[in-house]
């Protein structure tokens, strides 16, 4: 449709009246309060002044403000954010399930940069010697110690065809490595399937991408004609997966309910905004019994497909209690190219349960993640349990103990590989399968 200048005008009219009135109605409920909303903008005009006028460096209007608005977001909940249109990106390409990056899974390190947790398979990481636990200190030469985590995974990407240069330090060399990677577009697949003996199915579902509800359809389809019928069991492997679009995950708990609520979401107020029903299910043969692995990383989505079917008696969950992300976040987009990521509401599961930090999904069979290593705080505690030491060296060490951060997770195992492989090296995994044999259909 063709924008007339006379219909260009009215639009931006238009916003300009609703921005007024929605600022004058947060204005007055502010002053309803007894608030003058504007009470400390002139104490933050005076800092900014102060700072731009006298900081030891030349900081511009625009990295003073979007500081001091990352600043407000940070104080929100961990999963707000405000990015510039640099950092918009990788986020955006990230749901697509497209990285123009190095082909690698990564995370935030105990010591500052990245630790590389997975090497795609061929993709520009693994050509140019990526290694699985490598821990990336620079890129291009800038130190990501005291880089937060959005600005450490924004230097990875870059134009399809350009060289990044990362040095890592690696277990076993002496000296950190040096490696150019040539950026390119990977394409990570959101789901894997295997068809196990005895008609057990196995999904991996790595994160809840675009699509993944017809991804995930597709495989089950595509096990189902392997066994030449429908499977005797399924055995859904959503560890390490962060969540994503709520839609999706709304879609593949469809797919094995029949009837009932999947979510319920609860704004500001307390108030249902939102209600997921399944539809009837159409294909008996997905009534199938179900075992459901989850890990102290599976978060958001990933929570909500577990949660939903373990309320509706649907599924057996092993593994460890989950991360606990229960809320709903929604983007603001702004002119300069910037946004808002605001968390705007939170979800409860069948059962009204709401998912908290630290009180995620509790699976019905726990089963732990074996730690390679002994930590830190866990050398500290022997200490302090032993009986030789005085009670001042025992009060010593308690208070080293406080000043530890606490103890990561243990390092999930590896979902690379036939699962007949992994079995012995991954408790949660053969545990799992053991359940499921035992609830598969004859």
């Amino acid at each position: 449709m063709k924008i007339t200048p006379v219909r260009a005008f009215l639009m931006t009219l238009g916003a300009i009246v609703i921005g007024f009135m929605l600022g004058r109605q947060i204005t007055e409920a502010a002053w309803a309060a007894g608030r003058d909303p504007y009470l400390h903008l002139e104490t933050f005009a005076r800092v900014q002044a102060q700072i731009r006028a006298a900081y030891v460096e030349p900081k511009s209007d625009e990295e003073l403000i979007y500081a001091a608005i990352r600043g407000m977001t940070t104080r929100l909940d961990e999963q707000s954010a405000f990015l510039d249109a640099s950092h918009r990106s990788w986020i955006e390409a990230d749901q697509e399930g497209q990285d123009a990056s190095v082909g690698a899974v990564v995370t935030a390190h105990p010591d500052g940069g990245l630790k590389v947790d997975e090497v795609l398979e061929g993709g520009p990481g693994a050509l140019a010697g990526l290694k699985l636990n490598d821990h990336i200190v620079q890129i291009d030469g800038r130190v990501l110690k005291d880089l937060n985590l959005l600005d450490r995974l924004n230097l990875l990407n870059g134009p399809r065809g350009t060289t990044v240069t990362l040095t890592i330090t690696r277990e076993g060399e002496a000296a950190p490595l040096v490696l150019p990677v040539v950026r390119d577009e990977v394409r990570r697949p959101t789901v894997s399937a295997e068809l196990l003996p005895n008609g057990i199915g196995y999904l991996r579902l790595e994160q809840f991408r675009r699509n993944a509800a017809d991804d995930v359809s597709t495989r089950l389809a595509a096990l189902e004609t392997e066994n030449k019928g429908p499977l005797r069991g399924l055995l859904l492997d959503m560890r390490d997966n962060p969540g994503g679009l709520l839609d999706d995950a709304v879609a593949i708990a469809d797919l094995f309910l029949s009837e009932g609520i999947i979510v319920s979401t609860r704004g500001r107020l307390g108030q249902a905004t939102d209600e997921d029903r399944s539809a009837t299910r159409q294909d008996s043969d997905r009534d199938v019994p179900i075992v459901i692995l989850l890990n102290g990383r599976s978060a958001s989505a990933a929570e909500l497909v577990a949660g939903a079917l373990q309320d509706h008696k649907r599924a057996l969950i092993v593994g460890e209690p989950s991360y606990g992300k229960g809320s709903v976040q929604t983007w603001y987009e702004y002119p300069d190219g910037s946004a808002l990521k605001l968390t705007i509401a939170r979800y409860a599961l069948p059962s009204g349960r709401v998912l908290t930090m630290g009180e995620g999904v509790v699976p019905d069979e726990l089963v732990a993640t074996p730690r390679t290593g002994t930590t830190p705080a866990e050398v500290l505690r022997g200490m302090v349990n032993a009986s030789d030491h005085s009670d001042e060296a025992k009060a010593a060490l308690l208070a080293r103990l406080d000043e530890l951060p606490p103890d990561p997770p243990p390092p999930s195992p590896s979902f690379i590989g036939p699962v007949k492989s992994r079995l012995d090296a991954d408790p949660q995994l053969k545990r799992g399968l053991e359940r499921l044999n035992e609830r598969a259909k004859p």
